[in-house]
């Protein structure tokens, strides 16, 4: 009986150790999967530091722009001489 004990003792350690063996496994394949192919979408955090957003909102918006400067806002056309391709 107490033979069996001593069997069923070790083959409970050496399954813990396989279990954490494989966890650790999965971890690395999961970090490299991530390494090689990058997260499928890209999203920004809040803890980046130094990073200015695009889109900030402090920045004014396009109505407050258009009415402060309307002469910008105009185009005009500027005329071209037409001319002929070259035969290559």
């Amino acid at each position: 009986m107490e033979d069996l004990r001593g069997t069923i003792a070790s083959t409970n350690q050496a399954n813990q150790h396989l279990i954490a063996e494989v966890k650790l496994l999965r971890e690395q394949v999961a970090y490299l999967t991530d390494k090689r192919f990058g997260r499928s979408k890209e999203t920004l955090s809040n803890q980046v530091s130094g990073q200015l957003s695009l889109f900030s909102e402090d920045q004014p918006s396009e109505a407050t722009c258009s009415a402060e400067t309307p002469a910008t806002q105009t185009a005009s056309a500027i005329e071209v001489n037409q001319h002929r391709r070259k035969a290559g």
